[in-house]
């Protein structure tokens, strides 16, 4: 059976010359009904904080006057789906990706500073705040180079919970973002396997929609995990009782004095129920990206989680959420060792017997 989206433009290549339409109007016709999900599938499975998501965006676009159409054409199309289908956290999703993609395609964009530079550049900038110099710098330096592409605000608040975490051994601070309908909650304790699947444990447990995941690990002796997750409850942001509970709940987990898998069954969630997967793809790389196909439901981040540590590998950063009447995830995942994670190794994983 043909794809729909390839039928949809052979018939409008066919419409465009009984028409009459100029040739370069019909090619971009043609091209914006071939690839009307293209945006879409990076809005659910990319992270657009990521400056490869947005060089991979421009690549499979080519022009600015296609990304601008397809831009339009991906709202509209989503939108008249059904009340409901397009969510402010798609929105924001498609600005922020569009924003940094766009420049690419109109020469506009400035060059890339490499690492160190990144690293001097936020030294430098956040040096003003009412903070210990050396103390900051050895942060930033401890920090992964994916988490430092991030704006120098952001890597304020990372060390604020960082610190914190180091004098109390957990720190878990939430943020609402109304306008998004998402809770953001940075969490940070001394890293241990397993660390964000316990964390996933509880907001399972507790019924929240994950939007998205940035996992961090400082480069200390003694090594810290820094996550940042935003999650909703009933498309709407946390009200701050549940933000409380929430938040209590994960400072017990990474002190060890509670279990997420004891919350799970608490919850009445079976912690060792297996994932179905409907499909999956991988897009090899030094961070390999994990795309899946799943039934809708919540749990999947969890339950994908606990696949990947079982696999001995970690999880970078992570986009959940529903598309196309499925559970859709991407999970940026890579190996401790630095090498590459095949195909043949996610097969494998998968066909693991499950206790």
């Amino acid at each position: 059976e043909q794809d729909h989206c390839d039928l949809g433009a052979e018939m409008a290549a066919g419409i465009c010359e009984r028409w009459g339409v100029y040739a370069a109007t019909r090619e971009l016709v043609v091209w914006l009904i071939k690839n009307h999900l293209l945006l879409s599938r990076f809005i659910h499975y990319r992270d657009p904080a990521n400056p490869k998501t947005a060089q991979e965006l421009a690549a499979e676009v080519e022009s600015a006057d296609r990304l601008v159409n397809l831009t339009l054409l991906t709202w509209a199309d989503a939108s008249n789906v059904g009340a409901g289908v397009w969510t402010p956290v798609q929105m924001t999703r498609m600005e922020e990706l569009v924003k940094r993609t766009l420049p690419l395609l109109t020469q506009e964009q400035e060059s890339t500073p490499d690492a160190v530079e990144l690293r001097q550049r936020h030294v430098r900038r956040l040096s003003k705040e009412d903070v210990d110099e050396t103390e900051l710098q050895n942060f930033i330096e401890s920090l992964p180079t994916e988490a430092i592409v991030a704006p120098p605000t952001e890597i304020l608040r990372l060390y604020q919970v960082y610190k914190e975490a180091v004098e109390n051994e957990a720190a878990v601070v939430s943020q609402p973002i109304p306008d998004v309908g998402v809770t953001e909650f940075t969490i940070c304790g001394a890293d241990r396997k397993g660390f964000l699947t316990e964390i996933l444990a509880v907001l399972y447990a507790y019924d929240l929609s994950i939007h998205a995941v940035k996992a961090a690990t400082t480069s200390e002796s003694k090594p810290y995990a820094i996550d940042t997750l935003k999650v909703s409850s009933g498309a709407r942001s946390l009200n701050p009782r549940t933000a409380d509970r929430v938040s209590t709940a994960l400072k017990d987990v990474l002190k060890g004095t509670r279990r997420g898998v004891d919350l799970l069954r608490d919850s009445g969630k079976d912690p060792g129920r297996v994932q179905e997967i409907l499909s999956w793809r991988l897009h090899s790389g030094p961070i390999a990206i994990l795309e899946v196909d799943a039934p809708r439901g919540r749990g999947m981040a969890y339950r994908m989680s606990s696949l990947i540590k079982e696999a001995g590998w970690n999880i970078v950063a992570a986009r959940v959420g529903q598309w196309a009447g499925r559970g859709a995830g991407a999970f940026y995942i890579e190996h401790p060792s630095g090498q590459p994670i095949s195909k043949a190794d996610v097969q494998g994983a998968f066909d693991q017997p499950k206790v």
